[in-house]
């Protein structure tokens, strides 16, 4: 039965797959089923839309299969740091606390409910702080590009692009109801990075991450924060451990939110797609383009309920704290991922250079400087220009090692090198706002790398200049 087949391969989508677990043994296997489930109906129908649904699942696979191996995690907060601060901030007033509840403790009778405070503090720095915190990797992974580009870019750009919808594009009533639903769909995702993607704060109420411990769930998870760390005590008379205890119960505070965000997300389906709209759409073209509009119905369709299942893999704790990766597979990981915001940016890229293999939090501080930098170079640089970079090490004065990474670009033929570096340049009067560049966004990224020099002593940037019509950028990092 035909009308079975079709309705089988509608319900088969990766989401579906993946909850097959005696048929797909891998995360790689679902992606491949649904991909040949594509090929399988192209071979019923002969429809070539099939085979293109085919090779895009199977080209975003080969970039997936770029990120995973370098264990890319959307949402991160640097454990290490966090934990100085920790050491730092609230282990002596922790073990003031239990100085002078020495009796109590020895009769194992402390209030955890003392310790909710400190807890409290710490889980609001986890979250807060724009230096090692989620909400500076909110600003530097998520809402800096990465969020919008994966959702509105790669889904309208890549259809706008297929060769069988291009006598839609030249229909009058679809060129005519096309724009507004783009539009639509853009201010939709506009409002969600802008009120959304935040934590919560007094200017970004609707923020999903909530600082607060007071709700049931989550107060039930301080409470046996406080209760491990009082046990850890009477075990060890120590606070020795409490770092890496207070860092894991902050994870699991957050991912009370974290769960609900992705709920909240996934039910943005309908409202991001406007159905009334698409609908007035579907019904606007001639009658002879029916059967691309009714294709290109199903592609908007299922290709955003795709991006929004993908994209619930960001906002989860991640495996690794200390991730690992080569510098030149972590830039082709940049530029896979800058692709989505800026489809037509196919650099041709010197590879050149040793291999240099980066963990911990070089890793990340790395990962989002080549982001600014591949992100400006996609958004106002040439189309089609060479991109270059070289990575070396070097030896500091103290005898560290250093690693260097120099990325240049080339600018567009309107643009003239004086403009380009007056756009560049951070006036002496801006550095005041300097450290809040990871939170708001619709300025230069070149801001956000300033930034990451004021709070972290180990990031420098070495040189931002333009010459000869190119735009070279490069920083380095301390290897203690």
């Amino acid at each position: 039965s035909a009308a079975v087949a079709e309705y089988a391969y509608e319900v088969c989508t990766e989401d579906f797959i993946a909850k097959l677990s005696r048929i797909t043994k891998s995360a790689a296997q679902i992606t491949v089923t649904r991909a040949e489930l594509h090929i399988w109906m192209f071979e019923q129908t002969k429809r070539k839309v099939y085979l293109d649904r085919a090779r895009t699942i199977l080209i975003d696979h080969q970039i997936n299969r770029v990120r995973n191996e370098i264990d890319d995690n959307r949402i991160y907060v640097d454990a290490g740091r966090l934990s100085e601060w920790v050491n730092d901030d609230l282990v002596a007033e922790l073990n003031a606390l239990f100085g002078s509840l020495q009796k109590n403790i020895q009769a194992g009778k402390v209030d955890a409910t003392q310790l909710i405070s400190l807890i409290a503090r710490c889980y609001s720095t986890f979250c807060q702080n724009q230096v090692f915190g989620m909400a500076s990797y909110l600003g530097r992974r998520i809402r800096h590009g990465t969020f919008k580009g994966h959702l509105y870019y790669s889904s309208v750009s890549a259809l706008e692009s297929r060769p069988e919808f291009e006598i839609l594009m030249e229909d009058p009533g679809f060129a005519a109801k096309w724009p507004v639903w783009k539009k639509h769909f853009e201010s939709s995702i506009d409002q969600i990075i802008k009120e959304r993607l935040h934590v919560e704060s007094s200017t970004k109420k609707n923020g999903f991450l909530r600082i607060g411990i007071e709700g049931p769930d989550k107060y039930e998870i301080a409470l046996g924060c406080a209760k491990n760390i009082i046990q850890e005590y009477l075990e060890t008379n120590s606070t020795a451990t409490a770092a890496s205890v207070f860092i894991d119960y902050c994870w699991r505070l957050a991912e009370v939110d974290l769960r609900a965000f992705n709920v909240w997300l996934k039910n943005q389906k309908s409202t991001l797609l406007n159905l009334p709209r698409l609908e007035e759409l579907k019904g606007s073209v001639r009658s002879c383009h029916r059967g691309a509009i009714s294709s290109f119905h199903r592609e908007i369709v299922s290709g955003v309920q795709e991006k929004l299942n993908g994209m619930s893999s960001w906002f989860k704790r991640p495996p690794s704290v200390s991730p690992k990766a080569s510098l030149s597979l972590l830039f082709r990981a940049v530029v896979a991922e800058v692709t989505e915001s800026f489809p037509g940016f196919q650099p041709a890229i010197d590879d050149s250079g040793d291999e240099i293999e980066l963990f911990g939090g070089a890793y990340h501080v790395i990962y989002d400087s080549f982001y600014v930098a591949v992100f400006n170079a996609a958004k106002h640089g040439k189309s089609g220009g060479q991109v270059t970079r070289s990575f070396y090490l070097e030896d500091d004065q103290l005898g560290f090692r250093v690693v260097i990474c120099e990325i240049a670009s080339e600018l567009k033929d309107s643009d003239s090198d004086a403009e380009v570096a007056e756009r560049l340049r951070v006036a002496p009067h801006e550095v005041e706002g300097i450290e809040n560049a990871q939170v708001f966004e619709g300025r230069s990224g070149i801001r956000k790398l300033y930034q990451l020099q004021l709070s972290d002593e180990r990031f420098s940037i070495r040189h931002i200049k333009v010459e000869d019509r190119k735009v070279s950028l490069a920083f380095a990092y301390e290897l203690r």
